[in-house]
């Protein structure tokens, strides 16, 4: 029997970094912590990890210690997610699904849509809706400042926010978001993925860890952090049943990733 995670307290080119923080319904930034580590360094160890996320507050839980997943509450407000989702949906595609997009195994293992907020998508939202485009675009910068926060490797190390969508029945079966052929680039491995829930879902899409017999339900804003290259950390996206799911996801890299 999976245990349910519910309570509120209980995973392209480069964007600009040059971009105001919003300041439309936006969650207060999370406490000071130390600043990002030299890109030299490695993934730090699991005690240092979990000292470095407890810093965190009240907000911030650990469904599992070993691996380490942490679950950090109210990262974006249910403002900043509609907005990245209204700006997201319009680029949606199956075939943003990954390398093996072409499969057709694949396309039934994971039957979501996805999509990359690149520049030339938020200009694109500007284009349209002003004041729309500027939000995005100020609310995507500030994810970039809270992965270096939480993670506390420089922004330059992200791949460009990636935005997911779950209709009724879609699913993500169980996988690691590692890429294999990345670890000989000069970029190197992910190592952590740093996913955020874009709204609250009325029936079934969690996300489910079946080697730690944990079920983390989506909640808008709510966030998880852990190491995509651990074998523990194998998860699915489980079907939704009611509703649709929006997810908000980076992944930060061992060293710069190009842009």
């Amino acid at each position: 029997m999976l245990r349910a995670i519910d309570a509120a307290h209980g995973s392209s080119k480069r964007r600009s970094r040059s971009r105001p923080s919003s300041t439309r319904d936006a969650s207060p930034l999370l406490p000071a912590l130390a600043p990002p580590k030299p890109p030299a360094e490695a993934v730090a160890s699991p005690l240092g990890l979990k000292r470095h996320f407890a810093g965190l507050g009240e907000r911030t839980t650990f469904p599992a210690l070993s691996p380490l997943l942490v679950q950090i509450e109210d990262l974006l407000s249910a403002a900043e997610c509609r907005d990245l989702i209204a700006v997201g949906a319009r680029a949606l595609s199956r075939g943003a699904a990954g390398v093996h997009a072409a499969d057709p195994a694949w396309q039934k293992w994971r039957t979501c849509a996805g999509a990359w907020l690149t520049d030339e998508a938020l200009a694109a939202a500007t284009r349209r809706d002003a004041d729309l485009g500027a939000r995005a675009a100020a609310t995507a910068h500030r994810v970039e400042q809270l992965v270096a926060q939480l993670t506390r490797r420089p922004a330059s190390h992200q791949e460009p926010l990636h935005i997911v969508r779950y209709r009724p029945g879609e699913e993500y079966r169980p996988h690691l978001d590692v890429i294999p052929e990345q670890s000989r680039l000069p970029c190197g491995p992910r190592i952590f993925t740093v996913l955020i829930y874009g709204n609250d879902v009325d029936a079934g899409g969690e996300t489910v860890f079946p080697s730690l017999d944990l079920a983390i339900r989506a909640r808008a804003g709510r966030g998880l952090v852990f190491n995509p290259d651990d074998d523990r950390n194998l998860h699915a996206g489980a079907p939704v049943v009611r509703g649709e799911k929006y997810v908000f996801i980076t992944w930060v890299h061992e060293h710069e990733f190009p842009g």
